[in-house]
């Protein structure tokens, strides 16, 4: 009974989030097009340093991830 209800739930994670994965870049993209369209191409600097921004953190979390597990 306890492996049907994780896999139930697994399922229904996968329903719930599988739109984000899919519609995240098409909005992104979408978005900066927009932005510009009515701002210029400062725009484009700005998704840049967005886009950029997001190695960076995922670097320094992976850091403070392997801290924390050295002190235990």
């Amino acid at each position: 009974m306890n492996f049907f209800a994780n896999d139930c739930q697994r399922v229904f994670e996968l329903m719930y989030l599988l739109p984000f994965t899919i519609d995240g870049p098409l909005l992104v993209i979408a978005s900066t097009i927009y932005c510009v369209t009515y701002i210029g191409p400062w725009a484009l600097i700005g998704a840049l340093v967005m886009l950029l921004y997001y190695p960076y953190q995922v670097r320094v979390d992976l850091s403070l991830w392997s801290m924390s597990v050295r002190e235990f």
